[in-house]
């Protein structure tokens, strides 16, 4: 996982990337804080929606408190995330509302700006939250990941 630093103090969380090659992979990963906002990137269209939701189930058991889910079939992702929420609230017998939006008719770029400049969770969780950006088999570009370390560009890439 690589740190990124950003030189900016808008940015309210340290912000890490990370790139895997299957969307499972993300299991044997530990998040680098207690509580993650994720910007999951990934062609969702052959990946079963049971996994998905099992997967979620796992991430935020680690901390997860609000999933961004972009990428083809972003929105099976997003709806598979919101069901594991709502086992996982079953499971546990306590209310634990992780946000999740997807992205399909947005850039990446669009998405990471929103994720670095919007996406973030209730204030209780804000000393203890970092961004992860993860690219699922390379779905993103080496230039897309390029503009979490360079936000101006980013900005003048999305009209800001």
């Amino acid at each position: 996982m690589k740190f990124h630093e950003i030189e900016t103090d808008t940015i309210a969380f340290p912000v890490y990337s990370l790139e895997i090659n299957k969307l499972t992979d993300l299991s044997d990963i530990k998040f680098p804080s207690k509580h993650v906002v994720l910007l999951l990137a990934a062609d969702y269209s052959s990946i079963p929606e049971e996994e998905i939701t099992n997967l979620s189930i796992q991430l935020i058991t680690q901390g997860l408190k609000y999933i961004l889910c972009w990428g083809v079939e972003c929105e099976k992702a997003h709806d598979a995330f919101d069901l594991g929420n709502i086992l996982w609230e079953e499971q546990m017998n306590t209310q634990n509302h992780v946000m999740s939006t997807w992205h399909n008719d947005e850039s990446f770029e669009d998405t990471l700006w929103f994720c670095l400049y919007n996406a973030s969770p209730d204030d209780e969780y804000w000393s203890t939250t970092s961004i992860v950006v993860v690219s699922i088999a390379n779905t993103i570009t080496q230039q897309q990941i390029g503009y979490i370390d360079d936000v101006r560009a980013l900005n003048r890439a999305v009209g800001v």
